[in-house]
């Protein structure tokens, strides 16, 4: 919609105009007839039969419906007495003819402008008041640039909800409109105030903690006379460089906090001292001089009882009934000058003695006995190697766990291929699976006890006083106690044993070093044959 052109909605209809024409055409087919028709008329015109007539003589009565056309009514001669109620339609007007002044003042309602229709900027300023308009009608295209000046604006009309988001600007605030009540808390920021902004009379009392005031930015003209207490500052705050020279006076020291460290070196002097305030425990030991002393001012009295040394004393004058008891201490006796003979049998207690002053060559040999080791004392680096023999080991205290892994030297060996021995009475070695020597070897990191054990599932045949004789040996030597029997034949000739499982044990002493255990096997007598079948050989040794 360009400028100077209005919706028809907003403004006065054209309905009017329409009404009148309709109005106009359906009155003068009623009232007009009399003074249009002429003295006669055609002869089955709409009709009127009659050939002529009086001008008196046509009355509204003569008339048929519809029988006055618009060509038998006089230009110009309708009134607004001719006219019926309502009888002027909207298509009774041609365009343009509903001009304002035809409009009667507040006849045009809302619902008579059309949806579309458009009205121009023939309007006069001023034609269109306020109630004439719909809440809400005027939206923001209907308004040109610069149109809504401040006079047309009711005071309160412009709510918040008509301000677009960001649209208020400095230049819109009035100087002072913006309140504390205005302001979202906390969101002043520093950069929002203007330099000096914040005078005495805007900080909250106790507002102006440590952490707002920069490091030396309270100088002494910050500070009012009086006005930092004792609860301002905090505890150990005020350091020596904030004090200025001179300005602790006794006043502010607290009696009795001047400590020897607070003082300079000699700044102590004479008048400094109150008369009398140099008390025995105000001086070092020595530090009264010879030349400190006035001549004749070491009376008898003045020398404490038991404080002469011996270059004071005469020779043998210090008698043992001179020395009160506990009077010699260590700073007395000089270095060397206690002899053996000097300390009585048992003076030397344990409270005498500085830790660690007892040193192994102190005690004499073999003197430690069990009472004087405290529990847990004796740790694996205090004992000899070697020194654990059997006889200090109690009964039972060596356990599996205690034995390292391999302690025990041990070998293994078994076999399961069944060999037999016929009719031999002479010493072999008992074969093993595929032929070699059932034997087995064995390492002994020192001289240990030998436990030889075989385990065989075995039978001998034919005669009953026959016997499988087995020996084990080690290196070649027979072990004890020697040959055993490994199983005899108990049944009569021509019959088969069932398998026996049997075991022998022997023992041997041997030296360090890796050895050869092995099994050797005989028939006692020769005259029957034996088997073995599953066999196992087990050595270990303990030291």
């Amino acid at each position: 919609m360009g400028e100077g052109v209005i919706s028809i909605k907003k403004a006065v209809p054209i309905v009017v105009v329409t009404w009148i024409l309709s109005l106009v055409s359906t009155l003068a087919l009623v009232y007009v007839a009399p003074s249009v028709f002429p003295q006669w008329v055609n002869r089955g015109y709409n009709g009127v039969v009659a050939e002529k007539r009086m001008d008196e003589a046509l009355m509204y009565t003569k008339l048929a419906d519809g029988g006055v056309g618009s060509a038998k009514i006089l230009d110009g001669t309708l009134t607004v007495t001719d006219l019926f109620d309502g009888s002027v339609l909207a298509l009774k007007f041609t365009d343009g003819v509903g001009t304002t002044a035809k409009i009667g003042n507040g006849v045009v309602q809302g619902v008579q402008v059309g949806g579309t229709a458009t009205i121009t900027a023939s309007w006069p300023n001023g034609s269109v008041i306020s109630r004439q308009l719909w809440d809400g009608a005027v939206i923001g295209i209907d308004l040109t640039t610069g149109s809504l000046v401040a006079g047309m604006v009711l005071d309160g009309a412009i709510t918040t909800a008509k301000i677009a988001d960001g649209a208020v600007v400095t230049a819109k605030l009035a100087d002072g409109s913006v309140t504390s009540a205005k302001i979202v808390d906390g969101q002043v920021m520093a950069v929002d105030l203007a330099n000096g902004s914040v005078i005495s009379a805007k900080i909250a009392d106790g507002a102006v903690t440590t952490t707002k005031i920069a490091d030396g930015a309270v100088t002494e003209a910050k500070i009012a006379a009086g006005a930092v207490t004792s609860t301002k500052v905090a505890d150990s705050a005020i350091v020596t460089t904030k004090l200025a020279d001179g300005s602790v006076t006794s006043g502010k020291i607290l009696d009795g906090t001047i400590t020897g460290l607070d003082l300079a070196d000699n700044a102590v002097v004479t008048t400094k001292i109150v008369d009398g305030a140099v008390t025995t425990t105000k001086i070092a030991n020595g530090a009264v001089a010879t030349i400190k002393l006035a001549d004749g001012a070491v009376t008898s009295l003045k020398i404490l009882d038991g404080t002469i040394t011996a270059a004071d004393l005469g020779t043998g004058s210090v008698t043992n009934i001179k020395i009160a008891d506990g009077a010699i201490s260590t700073t007395k006796i000089a270095d060397g000058a206690v002899t053996s003979a000097k300390i009585a049998d048992g003076a030397v207690v344990t409270l005498k003695l500085a830790d660690g002053s007892v040193t192994s060559a102190k005690i004499l040999d073999g003197t430690i006995t069990a009472a004087d080791l405290a529990s847990g004392s004796v740790t694996t680096t205090k004992i000899a190697d070697g020194a654990v023999t059997s006889s200090k080991l109690a009964d039972g205290a060596v356990t599996n766990i205690k034995l390292a892994d391999g302690a025990i030297p041990f070998a293994w060996r078994e076999s399961v291929e069944p060999v037999e021995k016929y009719f031999d009475p002479e010493w072999s070695i008992m074969p093993a699976d595929g032929g070699g020597p059932f034997d087995v070897y064995i390492y002994l990191p020192q001289a240990s006890q030998l436990i030889i054990m075989l385990h065989a599932q075995a039978f001998v045949a034919r005669y009953a006083s026959d016997q499988l004789v087995v020996q084990a040996s080690v290196d070649g030597v027979w072990a004890s106690p020697g040959n055993q029997i490994l199983v005899s034949n108990t049944i009569m000739e021509g019959t088969f044993a069932e398998w026996l499982s049997t075991s022998a044990i022997w023992t041997y002493f041997a030296s360090a070093g890796t050895h050869r255990v092995y099994m050797e096997w005989r028939m006692f007598y020769g005259n029957s044959w034996a088997y073995v079948a599953v066999r196992s050989l087990c050595v270990f040794a303990l030291p």
